[in-house]
């Protein structure tokens, strides 16, 4: 699958960029699956994640409530204190809007923590067999 890089506005300007008010970024829509709704977000690829967070919110629209005692601190990046975050098991699919499509199941956490206009992202999803066991990856990430 290819994406684009979209290309994300700033308020200050980048040095490395030349004084820029636009960073590239690999934005893409994802729909997120939860046991009687789903939900399309878009997230930031990130080969650098670690784990899945997205905004409480999205949990509440797919129905999808968290595993029973596994609240857990999290550091998101861009943020100096810990947020809540509560993990579940729901179902990821992204596709290409042609010819690909892709689903596997994954455990993500949700924040009540608002993250900004990115909404956390999606982040650390292993496919194996739809990726010839590489690992795609969605970022917690904060715009400014």
């Amino acid at each position: 699958m290819k994406f684009p890089y979209i290309q994300a506005t700033v308020k200050i300007p980048i040095p490395s960029l030349g004084g820029g008010h636009t960073r590239p970024r690999p934005i893409i829509a994802a729909r997120v699956v939860g046991p009687t709704g789903t939900q399309l977000i878009d997230g930031l690829l990130d080969t650098g994640s670690d784990d899945t967070v997205l905004e409480e919110w999205v949990a509440i629209l797919i129905r999808s409530g968290p595993e029973p005692g596994n609240p857990s601190r999290y550091r998101l990046v861009g943020r100096v204190q810990p947020v809540r975050v509560k993990y579940t098991a729901v179902r990821l699919r992204i596709t290409d809007g042609s010819q690909q499509l892709y689903e596997w199941p994954a455990v993500i956490g949700f924040t009540p923590t608002k993250c900004g206009i990115i909404s956390c992202g999606i982040i650390s999803l292993a496919m194996l067999d739809s990726f010839n066991s590489s690992i795609l990856i969605f970022a917690a990430t904060i715009a400014k």
